[in-house]
């Protein structure tokens, strides 16, 4: 998956706003950075290769009711924005309850969450899980890196033996509930770590 991003913002004045589209080239979409901050507050992760560890995003965070006001005045306009956090499930689904959200089903996966997997190894994971339901989610996307637990040449990784209590803990919830989720896990290929 490729993100296309504007000019580089070097400045303290950081834009929360990219560009981009994956499925239709007519239209343009807002991508509606929240907050990109890692480790502790929000994916408890901290991978050195990180999307959202880049000069223009780095560290940004906006209050929700402001980001919220900033998203429906952009809808209301008729611009498609969908809200990007680090983290959905970060600061105990503080964004999950925001409403922002909400069967956001513009982006391309369609009404996904996105988790290193750490934040549901606590003891709220059905309580995180419970509002997914309530913000029509049926996908949840986390990253692994390979089938055992090691040193890896990227730092800050989440080992996999999380993400497999994390599935573990998303089916047995699944199973209780009655409701589906899909879980997709993406992994990072490039010339570091060839072999897995």
């Amino acid at each position: 998956m490729s993100h296309s991003s504007g000019p580089k913002h070097t400045s303290a004045a950081k834009a929360p706003i990219i560009f981009d589209d994956h499925t239709d080239l007519s239209k343009i979409e807002l991508q509606y950075f929240i907050d990109t901050r890692v480790g502790k507050q929000t994916c408890q992760a901290r991978c050195e290769f990180c999307w959202l560890d880049r000069d223009n995003v780095r560290g940004f965070h906006q209050d929700v009711d402001e980001a919220a006001r900033v998203i429906t005045r952009l809808r209301e306009q008729g611009f498609k924005v969908v809200p990007i956090v680090s983290d959905s499930f970060a600061e105990r689904g503080k964004y999950l309850r925001s409403g922002l959200l909400n069967n956001n089903n513009d982006w391309y996966m369609g009404n996904a969450a996105w988790s290193s997997g750490r934040p549901l190894l606590g003891d709220d994971h059905e309580a995180l899980l419970d509002l997914c339901v309530d913000n029509g989610i049926h996908t949840i996307i986390m990253t692994s890196h390979g089938t055992e637990d090691r040193e890896r040449a990227f730092k800050g990784l989440t080992q996999p033996s999380v993400v497999r209590e994390a599935v573990r803990r998303i089916q047995a919830y699944s199973a209780r509930a009655g409701w589906e989720f899909r879980i997709i896990l993406t992994f990072t290929l490039s010339a570091r770590n060839p072999t897995w």
